[in-house]
């Protein structure tokens, strides 16, 4: 599941998570890639991740977010 909302031009991404046993399979990145439709279709034009996990930083890169 993935937890957010849009906000002024903005989607907010704050929760993903992944059961053990779907990971590794993708689902991640077809939620994110997801949430950025719903984002556009809103009229966001930013969008943010928000995670306190430091295993997180590496998909999130690979999806082309920054740190920030």
């Amino acid at each position: 599941g993935l937890n957010g909302f849009c906000y002024y031009g903005c989607l907010y991404m704050a929760q993903l998570y992944i059961d053990k046993d779907y990971r590794g399979q993708g689902w991640g990145t077809k939620l994110v890639q997801a949430a950025e439709e719903f984002g556009i279709a809103q009229g966001s034009k930013i969008f943010t991740v928000n995670t306190m996990d430091w295993e997180a930083r590496g998909f999130y890169e690979k999806l082309g977010y920054t740190v920030m």
